[in-house]
């Protein structure tokens, strides 16, 4: 919706259909360039969609860059970008950092964390494990300095490690919401089972009460019915 990302959506969608995207510091309707972080990230803009005075954009990422100086302003901003590559040689140990973090994933995913099936299949059939560190960073719940620190971690090592971090508490989070949330449906319908038998109960002895209310008052009438007949009998006889 910023007047700035809309232009440089549109612009860059009319010509090479790339540009680099920033994070802000903080949320701001206009940010200056101060408000921006340094570190973002080259993409392609794959479609985009106006709807009002909003544009939607379907973005891939290509690379992390840092931002060079600023050379103007509006309609929006223009500066250098330098690339920040990253090796690209898997190491053993991110083999098996890899391995817990898909292992989480697949945890999360069966725990009911929402994520795009397509990127969850995809990591399943096997990416880099840059790649794999980048979208897993991306499904995290986490604030936006967070990420961009991760973004900022040049190192798939140290990302690996700060992903599997993040995304095991995630998952312990989850898990414990399960499990508080199983518990409280057990004990709801135990408390529920109970009241139903109690209810049955109470309605059990109601209606024992008025059969045996019934059966008092047809007692009292045989009795009444007899001493009639007898007092009917001594008269007749005086």
């Amino acid at each position: 919706g910023l007047p700035r990302s809309r232009a440089v959506s549109q612009s860059a969608w009319s010509a090479d259909k790339q540009a680099v995207f920033v994070a802000q510091r903080q949320p701001v309707a206009n940010p200056e360039p101060q408000d921006l972080y340094e570190v973002g990230t080259l993409c392609v803009i794959e479609q985009v969609v106006s709807s009002g005075n909003e544009l939607f954009a379907v973005v891939r990422g290509i690379s992390r860059v840092k931002l060079g100086p600023i050379s103007a302003l509006d309609p929006f901003f223009v500066a250098t970008a330098e690339p920040l590559p990253e090796p690209q040689i898997q190491s053993p140990a991110q083999v098996n950092l890899s391995r817990q973090i898909i292992s989480e994933y697949k945890k999360a995913f069966d725990l009911g964390k929402s994520m795009d099936f397509l990127v969850f299949m995809r990591l399943m059939s096997g990416v880099s494990a840059a790649e794999l560190a980048d979208q897993v960073a991306n499904s995290l719940d986490l604030a936006t300095a967070i990420k961009q620190e991760l973004l900022q971690t040049l190192s798939v090592n140290d990302r690996l490690e700060k992903v599997l971090q993040h995304f095991s508490h995630e998952v312990k989070v989850m898990d414990l919401e399960r499990s508080i949330a199983s518990k409280t449906q057990a004990k709801f319908e135990r408390n529920m089972r109970e009241q139903i038998l109690r209810e049955r109960g109470r309605t059990i002895k109601d209606e024992l009460k008025k059969l045996g209310s019934d059966e008092s008052e047809e007692d009292e009438d045989s009795d009444l019915g007899d001493l009639k007949r007898r007092i009917m009998g001594a008269r007749q006889i005086a």
